[in-house]
């Protein structure tokens, strides 16, 4: 027993070192928001150097104690900024596992910008020594350390995204609300649209309960504007009968300005029968 521990033992240390080095380089990311932060150093926390990192969605929910829902949304951004890329897994019965996270440090990593040192050459990695007989000696830092520029459109709010802000009644988290709101629309949906829904969802739940009006955040996620027409409704001033609305003035003898009684709105209000000659007559119309 005392042989398998000595044995294993310096395996597990340098495990240990790559775990430790892998969250340093988490750590020193710049420009991420804190909840995109903590999902990555997590995804650092869980790599393994001999087999990779491999943690299901419901474990790094766990570990980053938030929804699933939201760690698929910063893993989303992570891809996007070029920290992290997934990689689909299949067993042998060809049921889906979890992905395979390659992360920017790993050999093989293609980056998105290229990799760069903070000197601003190709950052490279010092080849670990080993020896017949010999534990294995770890280089100092053997996790290269790329700048990786923020995404640019990060924190930016996408155009109409106010007035969402605005009408929807029950706001949280304008940040993730924006992000989510702006893929939304990046997929083809109107935000004339969300907007207007939101405005009837609020409309819907005056005096409630806040307790059943749902978050910003998880009406986007959800699709709730799809609860309403896309197309909004006429309005009523369309509808407007205005040849009609004359000649009931004219049948009930208020006042009525001669400008309005053109001879296209006389003649349709004898075509449809809404007044007689008579009438006309009688207010100087006909003569």
């Amino acid at each position: 027993m005392v042989r398998t521990l000595l044995t294993t033992l310096p395996n597990t240390r340098a495990k240990q070192i790559m775990s430790h080095n892998a969250t340093n380089w988490a750590i020193k990311q710049r420009g991420l928001k804190p909840a995109t932060k903590i999902v990555l150093w997590h995804l650092c926390d869980r790599h393994n150097p001999d087999f990779g990192c491999f943690p299901s969605q419901k474990t790094l929910s766990i570990d980053c104690e938030m929804s699933e829902r939201s760690v698929r949304n910063q893993l989303d951004l992570l891809e996007e900024c070029g920290l992290v890329r997934r990689i689909k897994r299949k067993g042998t019965g060809g049921t889906y596992l979890s992905d395979r996270y390659m992360l920017g440090f790993e050999d093989g990593f293609t980056q998105r910008p290229a990799a760069k040192s903070a000197d601003g050459k190709n950052a490279s990695k010092p080849a670990a020594k080993t020896g017949k007989n010999q534990r294995q000696i770890l280089p100092p830092n053997p996790v290269r350390e790329p700048v990786i520029e923020p995404c640019a459109d990060a924190h930016t709010k996408p155009e109409y995204f106010d007035s969402f802000w605005e009408v929807h009644p029950r706001p949280r988290d304008e940040e993730e609300s924006s992000e989510i709101y702006a893929r939304a629309v990046a997929d083809g949906v109107s935000p004339e649209w969300i907007n207007r829904s939101a405005k009837q969802y609020a409309d819907e739940h005056k005096g409630n309960s806040k307790q059943y009006v749902q978050y910003s955040d998880n009406w986007l996620v959800d699709g709730r504007w799809r609860d309403f027409p896309e197309t909004p409704p006429p309005d009523p001033k369309d509808n407007f009968d205005k040849v009609a609305s004359l000649a009931k003035s004219i049948k009930n003898g208020r006042y009525v300005s001669m400008h309005s009684l053109t001879e296209s709105v006389t003649d349709e209000m004898l075509t449809r029968k809404l007044v007689t000659s008579t009438q006309l007559r009688e207010i100087g119309v006909l003569t």
